[in-house]
């Protein structure tokens, strides 16, 4: 489907001339003009061929075309032709499309073509899946045009009626909001034309949260491992561009620059760059992808980025101990079954997630929505999902408490406290006599101040609350309360007239 909804045409090639015609240059490149071309919003060009009788869109610059291409030279015309025979035509057939064909969307595994998605399986048999509010099947010629990166792995054929039971077994995800979150978000992803949260996964050394993110992202969008973060946000949009589910491994922390780009991500963005240094012509990224990020800690990653997370703490349990070899078989022979499960949710999400009302939307709106219909395709309830988004919205905030140094010790501070109250200097002390280590905590008291004035959502979410008081000859007093429903306006007023 092109971007102005003009049919692709559908004639490979003209009737070749006779094998006695004499071929020069300019009729060779006469004959390979009158094959089907067409551009994406890069201007850049694919040409349909058609291998071991299945119609596919191939880059022309790229060595399926060429080969095509000598292909049939030799086979109609009996003449061999060389690869840079061909090569050096590319301008030529660049121009001939631009002028003579139309612009089209090009797709990276998954598509979504009104209440039909489409993804490339990748295989030798050409198998695309076909999702529709009715049910899913297999084809072999796409109505749309999908690129390929050499990265990227072909999919099992799914079979139908199988489980997520089995994929939440393998990897001991017990709990239900879990389950719900992963399962619902699983599905999400092939809705390409939302904003679809990214999936955070966080956990100790030795936890699995690797392998369990390789495995999720090998559902959907296989690869052999995941990317490195860069900092550069050319190299990163790069990378999110050639990837259906971009997954980034075992990075410590996030530069603002990256996090605005992450952010984008989510929402849908344009980015560009140049195409060479030696000329003025750019390439354009649209990217709008649920992203898989993967780290030992949150860290302290801006607040808008988070709001843009599902994150899911994988914890250590004795199933880890199993060889990775060996649950990596189990799920290999279930993969097949586990992807007809996230099909068959995706049919029912499609036929029912428009009639979904909600009465409020948080930062996840669209997710929402589709949220619900997913967890009542997988068997879950509607309370279960919005439960379990809900506690996932509480839990990004403890875990990144957990992630600052200052408010997790003020946390193991008030942990048998209801209530203190003292200087800067006096909460610092009692901080460095709890911590692992006191250089966690700064020396410089106004600097723990404005720390704890940055954390104060943080803390707030475990019930803590931070107050200032009036200077005193030893500096102004602060007092930390227990947040408890039996709180009364005149505690309140007692502590800060004290």
């Amino acid at each position: 489907m092109n971007s102005n909804n003009t049919p692709i045409p559908t004639q490979i090639m003209a009737p070749a001339p006779g094998s006695s015609t004499k071929l020069d240059s300019n009729t060779v490149c006469t004959i390979i003009q009158q094959m089907n071309y067409c551009y994406d919003q890069n201007k850049t060009v694919y040409c349909e061929v058609e291998i071991q009788n299945k119609k596919k869109w191939k880059h022309i610059e790229s060595s399926e075309f060429i080969a095509y291409v000598q292909t049939y030279f030799q086979t109609k015309y009996h003449k061999v032709l060389k690869q840079t025979d061909i090569k050096n035509l590319v301008p030529i057939l660049n121009l001939h499309a631009l002028n003579n064909s139309k612009q089209v969307d090009v797709h990276n595994r998954i598509a979504r073509i009104g209440d039909e998605i489409f993804i490339d399986t990748q295989n030798s048999n050409g198998d695309i899946i076909k999702i529709t509010p009715t049910d899913w099947s297999i084809i072999q010629n796409s109505p749309v045009i999908f690129r390929k990166f050499t990265h990227q792995e072909s999919m099992p054929t799914p079979t139908k009626g199988g489980s997520l039971d089995d994929l939440f077994s393998i990897f001991s995800i017990s709990n239900v909001d879990e389950q719900i979150m992963i399962g619902t978000w699983l599905v999400s992803t092939l809705f390409t034309n939302i904003p679809r949260p990214h999936l955070w996964i966080v956990g100790e050394k030795n936890s699995g949260k690797t392998f369990l993110a390789l495995r999720l992202k090998r559902i959907i969008d296989p690869v052999p491992r995941g990317n490195f973060m860069y900092r550069n946000t050319g190299e990163m949009a790069q990378i999110i561009d050639h990837h259906a589910i971009p997954f980034f491994d075992n990075f410590t922390k996030i530069n603002v620059e990256i996090s605005d780009l992450l952010c984008a991500t989510f929402t849908g963005t344009d980015y560009t760059k140049r195409k060479q240094y030696t000329n003025d012509d750019d390439f354009t990224f649209s990217i709008k992808k649920p992203v898989m990020l993967v780290s030992v800690s949150l860290g302290n990653p801006a607040s808008d980025l988070l709001d843009r997370c599902i994150v899911i703490e994988k914890h250590k349990t004795k199933e880890d101990s199993n060889a990775e070899e060996i649950l990596d078989k189990i799920f290999e022979d279930k993969r097949a079954s586990i992807i007809g499960a996230i099909l068959d949710a995706t049919v029912k999400t499609l036929r029912t997630y428009r009639d979904i009302k909600v009465s409020e939307y948080i930062r996840l709106a669209d997710f929402q929505r589709i949220g619900i219909a997913a967890a009542q395709a997988l068997g879950f309830s509607r309370v279960q999902f919005e439960t379990a988004l809900t506690n996932n919205l509480k839990n990004k905030g403890i875990l990144k408490l957990q992630s600052f140094p200052v408010a997790s010790l003020v946390i193991k501070f008030m942990e048998n406290n209801e209530y203190w109250e003292g200087t800067m200097f006096d909460l610092q002390n009692e901080l460095r006599d709890i911590a692992e280590d006191p250089d966690l905590v700064n020396s410089n008291p106004s600097i723990l101040s404005r720390n704890l004035k940055d954390c104060k959502n943080i803390l707030e979410q475990a019930n803590l609350e931070v107050i200032p008081g009036s200077n005193g000859s030893n500096g102004r007093k602060y007092f930390i309360r227990r947040i408890t429903s039996n709180d009364s306006a005149d505690y309140i007023d007692y502590i800060l007239e004290d």
